[in-house]
C-alpha cells in the first residue's frame, strides 16, 4: 500500500502578545545632609555603594504605608495590598527599581553637625571606638517601572520619601535627608498649595482617624509639617535648627534641666526621680524628688513618647554602688508585650525648596504610642516593686505637666493639659518660630 504525505496545515497567524501597560518615572535625588551608617558594618557607610536597591525599596515601603496605607484599618488589609504593590515572600513585586549615575561623594567628620542627632556615631571611650565618618555629596538617579494601575501608589511613596525621609541611619533625626527638584515645593510661600495638592493627588489622610498599628502621614492640625519661618542657603544650619528644638526641650538649661553650677543640674523630667524612688537608692542630695510628689507610687516616663529605648546613666560623686543605671523599653501597643525598640514618631530634618533654600522642619507622624514601659536594670538583682503601674498612665497624664510648688516647673507646663510630651514639643516648636503648613 502506497503512502502519501499529508500536507501540513497552513500556520495561522499568532496575535502578538500585548505587553502590560507600564509606567516609568526617573528621579534625580540629592542627599543634602551627611549619611551615617547603613552598611553591613555597624557605624559605617559603604563608601563604594552608599545607596542600595534593597534599602531604597525598604524606605519606599515605609512611606507607602504612611501615605496610601493610611486608608486601611487593619494590618491584614494593609499587608494584602502591600504585597500586591511591593511583593512578599509568596508574590513577586511588580515594581522594578534601578539605580544609576550614583555619585558616591566623599567622607566627612562628625564635627560641625548636630551631635544630639548623631550620638551613636560619636567616639565611645569605654568601647575604644573613634568617632564614625559620614559621607557627603551623594547623588543618585532612581528609575522606577511599574504597572500603570500602581502609579499613584508608587508616586506617593517616592514623594513622601524624598521630602520627609532619608537614606542610611538616623534618618528621623535628619541624617541622609533627601531632595528631588521635581517633587519639592517651589518655595516657602507655596508650601500650603503644594501640600494640599498632594492630598488631592494621592488621597492622603486629611483628618485624624483612630490611630493605626503603623505610622501614617496626616495632613491635619497638629500633624502637618512644621517649618521654620526663617530660611537659609546652608543645609547643615537648617538641620541644626530643627534638632535644637528637641535638644533644648529635653535637655536645655532652665527647660529640661536645672541650671546647676559647673555641671548641668538635675533633670526636670521625672524619669530619674522615678527610678531613684523605685529602687529607694540615691545620693543624699537627690533623695527628695524635684518633680513628681510621689514617684514611688506614681512614676513618670513621659519622654517614652519620643521613642524608645531610653538609656539612663546616673553619675555619683560619693556612692559607686547605687544600681540605678537602666534601660527603659516599650510595651508594644499592638501585642501588649515587651519590646526592645519603638521608633520615634517625630521627624526632624531640613526641607529644601525649589528656590535653593533650606527650611528647618518638624513632622509628627500619627502613630500608636507605647502602652507602657518595662525597665531593665543593669544590676539584675534590682527590679520594679510589684504593683507599681508602668502602663500608659506612667507616660501621659495631667500631673506630669504640673509639678507642685516649690518644685521647678515641668518642661511641659503650659504646653499641654494632658501631660503629653509630644503635644508639648509641638507647642515649644511654635514658640521657636515654626509654623504648620496649613
Amino acid at each position: 500500500m502506497s503512502r502519501s504525505l499529508v500536507p501540513c496545515p497552513a500556520m495561522q497567524p499568532v496575535a502578538a502578545a500585548r505587553p502590560p501597560q507600564t509606567g516609568e518615572r526617573t528621579y534625580d535625588i540629592e542627599v543634602i545632609t551627611p549619611m551615617f551608617g547603613g552598611s553591613a558594618i555597624p557605624r559605617q557607610v559603604d563608601k563604594e555603594n552608599p545607596v542600595r536597591i534593597s534599602e531604597v525599596r525598604g524606605h519606599l515601603r515605609f512611606w507607602w504605608r504612611a501615605t496610601r496605607g493610611a486608608r486601611f484599618t487593619t494590618v491584614s488589609d494593609l499587608r494584602t495590598r502591600e504585597s500586591e504593590v511591593w511583593g512578599s515572600t509568596k508574590i513577586p513585586s511588580a515594581v522594578k527599581i534601578e539605580l544609576a549615575s550614583i555619585q558616591r561623594g566623599q567622607p566627612c567628620e562628625i564635627d560641625g553637625y548636630p551631635g544630639y542627632a548623631l550620638f551613636p556615631f560619636q567616639s565611645q571611650r569605654d568601647k575604644h571606638l573613634p568617632a564614625a565618618q559620614g559621607q557627603v555629596g551623594v547623588r543618585f538617579r532612581l528609575r522606577v517601572r511599574y504597572p500603570e494601575r500602581l502609579g499613584v501608589d508608587i508616586e506617593s511613596a517616592v514623594w513622601a520619601w524624598v521630602n520627609f525621609g532619608g537614606i542610611g541611619s538616623r534618618t528621623r533625626r535628619g541624617a541622609g535627608a533627601l531632595y528631588c527638584a521635581m517633587e519639592a515645593p517651589a518655595d516657602r510661600d507655596r508650601m500650603q498649595t503644594w501640600l494640599c495638592g498632594k492630598v488631592e493627588e494621592f488621597g492622603l489622610l486629611a483628618r485624624l482617624a483612630p490611630v493605626k498599628a503603623w505610622p501614617v502621614l496626616v495632613v491635619a492640625s497638629g500633624y502637618c509639617p512644621r517649618v521654620s519661618e526663617s530660611a537659609t542657603r546652608d543645609a547643615a544650619a537648617a538641620w541644626a535648627e530643627s534638632i535644637r528644638v528637641l535638644s533644648e526641650f529635653r535637655q536645655g538649661l532652665g527647660i529640661g534641666r536645672n541650671r546647676g553650677g559647673v555641671r548641668p543640674g538635675r533633670s526636670l523630667w521625672p524619669e530619674a526621680d522615678s527610678i531613684r524612688a523605685l529602687t529607694r537608692r540615691s545620693e543624699p542630695a537627690h533623695v527628695k524628688p524635684i518633680t513628681l510628689p510621689n514617684p514611688a507610687a506614681e512614676p513618670g516616663f513621659p519622654r517614652a513618647d519620643f521613642g524608645l529605648p531610653i538609656v539612663l546613666k546616673f553619675f555619683y560623686q560619693h556612692y559607686k554602688d547605687i544600681p540605678n543605671n537602666c534601660t527603659i523599653n516599650p510595651i508594644d501597643p499592638v501585642r501588649h508585650a515587651g519590646a526592645s525598640r519603638m521608633a520615634s514618631p517625630v521627624v526632624l530634618r531640613p526641607l529644601k525648596t525649589g528656590d535653593g533654600r533650606f527650611h528647618a522642619m518638624i513632622l509628627r507622624l500619627h502613630a500608636a504610642p507605647p502602652s507602657g514601659v518595662h525597665i531593665e536594670f543593669n544590676d539584675k538583682t534590682v527590679s520594679v516593686p510589684p504593683g507599681v503601674p508602668l502602663d500608659r498612665k506612667a507616660i501621659c497624664r495631667p500631673n506630669l505637666a504640673t509639678y507642685p510648688p516649690p518644685n521647678p516647673p515641668s518642661p511641659m507646663q503650659g504646653r499641654t493639659k494632658r501631660g503629653s510630651a509630644l503635644e508639648a514639643l509641638m507647642a515649644f516648636a511654635d514658640k521657636r518660630g515654626f509654623r504648620e503648613v496649613l
